[in-house]
């Protein structure tokens, strides 16, 4: 009897379980890729996954297939990977439950394709208002060096910047994150977002994306898609972001 070797993943749901096996079909042998959603029959029902390793075995009949596979790049990273198995086995949860509670629904459960033609989509903020815009002002450019070289460097560090007003804090932040990749700009409140709002997207354009929690489930999605295919890689937000 000859038995043929073939592609199998471990796949992790958001319920109480540990990852299950499930076998690859051809089809989708080179597109999958740890950290990536899929669907796949669970039960008795259909559930979207996420796979956290791909190998190669023996033919095993008993091992269900998966069923289709969402978007083409993953939401998870290797490292993403390894603290979702590492916060499992710190607080003795199954790792479904890890997943269940790191990944956000609305981009599991509805991950989408992103292909290069496709139209981009200011996002509006709600709550924006008609309030003077902030204007950039001289600064210290010894600060603004110091937390450059911290960010260039890839070495992680805390500055507390004390502003003498808003239009200073403006300015430096402006400063800061003009040569930087994959920012995180948090506000203590919501109506807070419009005054940077205008100003950050006139500089950076499609890169900026809002999230706070008054966003609908669709803007959620919207904004998790645009993070994901590296549209936007400065988030403007509350506590949520």
């Amino acid at each position: 009897m000859i038995e043929f070797e073939m592609d199998f993943v471990d796949v992790l749901f958001p319920v109480n379980i540990g990852p299950l096996t499930y076998r690859c079909p051809d089809a989708f042998s080179q597109q999958v890729k740890p950290g990536m959603v899929i669907s796949a029959q669970l039960k008795k029902s259909i559930t979207h996954g996420i796979i956290l390793k791909k190998t190669v075995g023996r033919c095993q009949r008993s091992v269900k297939d998966i069923l289709a596979v969402h978007g083409s790049s993953p939401i998870l990273s290797g490292y993403m990977i390894r603290l979702l198995q590492w916060m499992s086995d710190y607080y003795i949860a199954a790792q479904g439950l890890v997943l269940k509670n790191i990944v956000p629904k609305e981009i599991l459960l509805h991950r989408a394709v992103c292909h290069p033609g496709d139209r981009e989509i200011r996002q509006v903020d709600p709550k924006s208002s008609s309030g003077d815009d902030l204007q950039t002002v001289p600064i210290d450019h010894s600060i603004i060096d110091m937390v450059k070289s911290s960010i260039l460097a890839h070495t992680y560090r805390c500055f507390l910047l004390h502003a003498p007003s808003s239009a200073y804090a403006f300015s430096a932040l402006m400063k800061c994150i003009t040569d930087a990749r994959n920012v995180i700009i948090l506000v203590p409140e919501i109506r807070s977002i419009s005054k940077l709002y205008d100003p950050l997207f006139r500089q950076f354009g499609q890169r900026l994306c809002l999230f706070h929690s008054e966003l609908g489930r669709s803007a959620r999605r919207e904004a998790f898609e645009r993070i994901l295919s590296h549209q936007s890689d400065i988030v403007l937000g509350t506590r949520s972001a």
